[in-house]
């Protein structure tokens, strides 16, 4: 069996979850520190998020997992003005983490986010994904960074500051954000890959 969890443009494929009769186990990471344990019936998947720390304290998060083509966000009917695409550092209030491993993010940590209507993707240091939806004063963004579930929401100060909180399942902390670029909106999805892959086959001519 395979696993996948999609962020954003990001895609992990986990090699080695496993299902007996109607249970199911997937380890996140090489040291098993972090694992799923679940229940399968057939309206949902229903289980725990375990993480085991260097403390050898565990933290449990339960969850309930619905089939469906649905984008984790609704988008919404009205939100702001203000593109979101562009580069942005942000800075935390996170300096000890009080979360029993890693914390998910560095205290400056830099994000690159794309809009296409209201909808949201992007990347983040260390190269891993987000997606989200923007809001009537700014935006949201949901990740499963380092095997965890992270939410962040930002409202604008104005045009290239934001401010928000970040929530993981064991901490939440404040972060202030720059933009440093800002890039073109994006109001087609099939026109800007159209265009990607043009600029990249220029370029591959040029290369010759």
């Amino acid at each position: 069996m395979r696993l996948r969890i999609i962020d954003g443009p990001i895609q992990s494929q986990l090699e080695h979850p496993r299902i007996s009769h109607d249970t199911l186990y997937a380890p996140l990471n090489p040291h098993k520190s972090l694992s799923i344990n679940a229940l399968i019936t057939k309206e949902n998947i229903k289980g725990e998020l375990i993480g085991v720390g260097s403390n050898k304290q565990t933290l449990t998060t339960p969850f309930t997992a619905y089939r469906s083509n649905e984008p984790r966000f609704a988008l919404p009917e009205f939100h702001t003005d203000i593109p979101a695409t562009g580069t942005w550092t942000l800075q935390t209030t996170l300096v000890d983490s009080t979360a029993y491993y890693v914390p998910l993010l560095s205290v400056t940590e830099k994000i690159y986010l794309y809009q296409t209507a209201a909808s949201l993707i992007g990347s983040h240091t260390r190269d891993l994904g987000c997606d989200g939806v923007m809001t009537k004063d700014g935006f949201m963004l949901s990740s499963f960074t380092k095997g965890r579930p992270i939410l962040l929401e930002a409202t604008y100060t104005d045009l290239n500051t934001i401010t928000g909180t970040i929530t993981t399942d064991s901490e939440s902390y404040s972060f202030t954000g720059k933009r440093n670029s800002e890039l073109k909106k994006t109001t087609d999805t099939s026109k800007s890959l159209l265009y990607l892959l043009r600029g990249l086959f220029g370029a591959y001519q040029e290369y010759k």
